[in-house]
């Protein structure tokens, strides 16, 4: 909980916009800032805000507060933590229709602004006309968390501390294994130091290790991207480093092997410390491991590209590229309109491609379904399953994808027809056969009952759609609900269940499964299907 005061600009806007919701509010120029909420204090009432869903109620007046050992700030308009503030009253402004903006050009210019500021702190603000939230990198976080951040920082820049003693605790925090604690150190490292100084790179490339061995794999191959190669001594390792957080994610029944045994290949002090678990992890992957690595050498190396030739203009600074993610507003509104209301069109006519190599098209089409372009990875998925041989892997494989994104759009009806044409034993390690056993018995449902529960049909959803799991706040909250969790893996196993019912004469021991994998796909040609180069 942060209680402050507003210079004085900034505390008359806050008071004409409180004062327009609720008339009886008499304000004694303090704020309370909890979480997501803003408390505008007053002698006879005081008004909560709620940030994130901009609500608005009535709360206590100001004596009703324990505010007596609470430190009180004091916030300038023009500072970063001001700026936050500045953002709010806008937005309720904007909301509400309270003294609007002349016109919405100049509200957005002025988000731009104040993105701009947070910035420098590794944050941003991104808004609509139905919600607002604060992102630290990647990861939505209280408003509370974002300005206390901010205080942080700047205390730290104001004592003194010098880059050299932030990496050095980062270091010590990273040979100690306390990654989370390394990860705040090398952050403030980035937010301090800019593209051409090599303690940028340095703490580019261990958060991107760190965030790896925590298996948060996006943000490592995002931070990867931001070395600069003049600072890096062994590019082929860096890539290989790439092709890892790329790869290991995609073959899923190794992910985790794959990445304890990485991790000990890393870091020696690892290794010795948690050895079992490293001799463990080498009886499953350590024999095809050097040939998986020339893979992500290959896979690393050609991503690193693709991601140079698309940044904008000149922005190799992280804060740079930052703000132009902020302006661009793609973390509120636009997710949701991609992945809600999703609707297939069939291709009017199959466009010759013969020159794209079929493993090309798996992968492109893989890469737009988890980036939630479904309508282009529906087009390549439908003109496939019109050239493949219906009894080869490739067509159990499309026909499944293609079942996957008539779920998507509630066409359950298709979705089951694209899966009576897959052949269950044609599934091995990318594409596993329990995956296919629950999502057809779960569309055969829905055929019949429509109706059926919402909550397993957007877990569901996510079990096999990556975009809209990272992004939709209600599935995220669903997983966090252990009662509908543990109803909904008993979901899971009746479906798989009933399947193996149907399918007995596909259904192998899980042993003989595995060892069947290894031999007809292996570690390395169930990726090279996806990334032959």
């Amino acid at each position: 909980m942060i209680y402050f005061e507003l210079f004085k600009e900034l505390d008359i806007r806050m008071y004409r916009t409180a004062k327009a919701m609720e008339s009886s509010l008499n304000p004694c120029t303090r704020y309370i800032l909890n979480g997501d909420f803003l408390i505008i204090l007053g002698t006879n009432v005081s008004v909560r805000w709620n940030l994130k869903t901009r609500d608005v109620s009535i709360d206590n007046p100001f004596r009703h507060f324990d505010l007596e050992d609470e430190t009180l700030y004091w916030f300038a308009s023009s500072s970063a933590e001001g700026s936050i503030i500045r953002m709010v009253n806008n937005a309720f402004r904007q909301w509400y229709g309270i003294d609007p903006f002349d016109s919405f050009a100049h509200f957005e210019q002025s988000e731009a602004d104040i993105n701009r500021i947070l910035s420098a702190y590794g944050l941003r603000i991104v808004w609509d006309m139905d919600k607002m939230a604060v992102f630290s990198n990647d990861d939505m976080i209280t408003f509370e968390t974002a300005v206390a951040r901010i205080m942080e920082d700047d205390a730290l820049k104001a004592a003194g501390m010098s880059i050299d003693e932030w990496l050095y605790d980062a270091r010590y925090f990273r040979q100690t294994d306390q990654l989370e604690r390394a990860i705040e150190q090398y952050e403030r490292v980035i937010r301090y130091s800019n593209y051409n100084m090599r303690d940028y790179t340095e703490s580019a490339f261990c958060l991107g290790e760190s965030y790896y061995f925590l298996g948060d794999y996006d943000r490592a191959v995002q931070m990867y991207y931001h070395c600069n190669l003049d600072f890096i001594e062994d590019e082929n390792d860096f890539y290989i480093h790439i092709g890892h957080a790329l790869l290991d994610v995609r073959m899923k029944h190794y992910e985790k092997e794959l990445r304890t045994y990485y991790r000990g290949c890393l870091d020696q002090s690892y290794a010795m410390n948690h050895m079992r678990e490293i001799e463990r992890a080498a009886a499953e992957v350590a024999g095809e491991f050097e040939a998986y690595e020339e893979t992500c050498l290959i896979i690393g190396h050609k991503k690193y590209n693709e991601h140079l030739l698309a940044l904008p203009g000149k922005s190799d600074d992280l804060n740079e590229i930052l703000v132009v993610e902020a302006d661009e507003q793609n973390r509120v509104e636009p997710a949701k309109n991609r992945y809600h209301g999703v609707r297939l069109i069939r291709p009017a006519y199959l466009k010759n491609t013969e020159s794209i190599s079929l493993n090309d098209s798996m992968s492109s089409a893989l890469n737009l379904f988890m980036s939630g372009e479904y309508q282009k990875a529906y087009e390549l998925y439908y003109k496939l399953s019109d050239s493949l041989d219906p009894e080869s892997d490739y067509a159990t494989w499309v026909n499944f994808q293609l079942g996957k994104l008539y779920l998507i759009c509630n066409d359950a009806r298709s979705s089951f027809d694209s899966l009576k044409r897959c052949r269950p034993g044609k599934f091995g390690v990318v594409y596993r056969q329990t995956d296919f056993f629950i999502l057809y018995t779960h569309v055969k449902i829905l055929c019949d009952d429509f109706e059926s529960d919402e909550r397993f049909r957007k877990l569901i959803r996510g079990k096999y759609d990556n975009y809209y799991a990272r992004y939709d706040p209600e599935y995220i909250k669903l997983c966090k609900n252990t009662k509908v969790m543990n109803k909904f893996r008993r979901y899971e196993k009746e479906c798989l269940n009933a399947a193996r019912t149907e399918f007995e004469a596909y259904i192998q021991p899980e042993k003989v499964m595995r060892n069947r994998s290894r031999q007809e796909t292996g570690l390395i040609a169930g990726i090279s299907r996806y990334f032959n180069e």
